[in-house]
């Protein structure tokens, strides 16, 4: 018997230890100093800076001056703003525009584990960014997976200061196209959630009640205006390409366009960054 119950707690402590083991090795984010040394040699200087929101606290990296246009990007899901750092230390990008990338809430440094599902909510924490914005040139919203629909309900929330265009990459928009695996529902329970890291943990809630937080946006698309382009890959098995299709139908009263490559993939932002860039200077020129 206490073979057995030594050999029990030598699995629980084994497996606690690889939980805290994976927890620190997979949490998608970069420390203010790593990423001040990424751009120890660039030309030109990162601020990064945080604010009050709720109950949340709100981390970005900035980089640029701020009588440039500002373009806002958002992550997707896990993530956090370290997945947009080679566009903020792009200098082509850098002469063009005032560039931020965001962690969103219970991502990166913004009250990482600390989960908040409600897209809505979400929009409104990330809102005071967009007045920083002191100059008349509308900002471009750019957002990646889950930060897809987080750029469009700032734009249906506060048009006032999201009124410029829209750049969305695979966005995960379609409440009957969102794609359950089988281990979002048993790890959604209080028993099991801790064995995730707390970065696929704030993942898998998103994920739970991604499709209930989408339809909450159905009255509000028609309150579109914004210039928008669609950035998706038929080869992308996490977001379906059916999401980006539903947008383009759900814009009506926008300008609306679409690149939809049959090769690519969901992880456009890293393997295909120069038809990202390059879809960026072209809205910045619009």
């Amino acid at each position: 018997m206490k073979k057995i119950v030594l050999r029990s707690a030598s699995v629980l402590l084994i497996l606690f230890l690889l939980v805290l083991l994976l927890d620190s090795c997979m949490q998608f984010r970069m420390s203010d100093k790593r990423v001040r040394k990424k751009f120890k040699e660039i030309p030109h200087q990162v601020k990064i800076d945080t604010y009050k929101a709720g109950d949340y606290s709100i981390r970005y990296v900035e980089v640029g001056q701020e009588d440039k246009p500002m373009i806002l990007f958002v992550h997707g899901a896990p993530g956090s703003s370290q997945d947009f750092i080679s566009y903020l230390q792009d200098t082509e990008l850098v002469a063009q525009a005032r560039m931020i990338a965001v962690d969103r809430p219970g991502y990166g440094y913004s009250c990482f584990g600390k989960t908040c599902t409600s897209i809505e909510q979400q929009a409104a924490y990330i809102a005071p960014i967009l007045r920083l914005n002191k100059n008349d040139k509308p900002v471009l919203l750019v957002g990646h997976s889950y930060g897809g629909p987080i750029v469009l309900r700032l734009a249906m929330d506060y048009p006032d200061i999201a009124n410029g265009s829209i750049l969305l990459l695979a966005p995960a928009i379609d409440p009957d196209n969102e794609k359950k695996f089988w281990f979002n529902k048993p790890f959604s329970y209080r028993g099991l959630r801790w064995i995730l890291p707390r970065s696929f943990r704030v993942a898998n809630e998103e994920k739970i009640t991604h499709s209930d937080e989408l339809r909450l946006m159905l009255p509000f698309w028609d309150s579109l205006r914004n210039r928008s382009v669609y950035v998706h890959g038929h080869k992308d098995w996490i977001v379906n390409i059916k999401n980006s299709v539903y947008g383009l139908k759900k814009m009506p009263n926008a300008v609306v366009d679409s690149v939809f490559l049959p090769d690519m993939d969901h992880l456009m932002i890293w393997n295909r960054y120069s038809l990202v860039k390059d879809q960026i200077i072209k809205l910045l020129k619009e």
